[in-house]
């Protein structure tokens, strides 16, 4: 066929992001934009160059990171759609509370956000985000 679709749902019984994370924002002082993903490789078989995807992703429980930079349970609500060489996502990912940790502090998250939505104008994904935040230092 010249075009095809897949199209439907998945849906997440459980997630966990375990991995702890280094943070180093000495290094990032002096870069004046975030890196940039390589360019996918071009997709030459028929079936997949001209494939369209739309996907929505739903969840039984939230997804939890809990690491040494967080702990949360993230409720997502996304799309995924678009070509499969270039797919896009939207919708939002929002957190009921929670705890985020940095500098030997920790903040506890009452209510946070992700929205993320694709720009017409540069046809890439953006990312807006909103989190309410109250913190108390950790005892060394």
């Amino acid at each position: 066929p010249e075009k095809s679709l897949v199209s439907g749902y998945i849906q997440m019984i459980e997630g966990k992001y375990y991995k702890n994370i280094r943070l180093n924002l000495m290094e990032s002082l002096g870069k004046k934009s975030r890196e940039q993903a390589l360019p996918a490789s071009a997709i030459t078989w028929p079936f997949l160059k001209n494939m369209t995807i739309d996907i929505t992703t739903r969840y039984i429980e939230p997804f939890v990171i809990d690491n040494n930079i967080a702990l949360l349970a993230i409720k997502p609500d996304l799309r995924i759609y678009g070509s499969v060489n270039h797919p896009l996502i939207s919708g939002r990912a929002e957190v009921e509370s929670g705890t985020v940790y940095f500098q030997k502090k920790e903040f506890n998250v009452k209510k946070a956000s992700s929205a993320f939505t694709t720009s017409r104008r540069h046809s890439a994904r953006r990312l807006s985000r909103s989190a309410f935040l109250s913190s108390r230092a950790i005892r060394s």
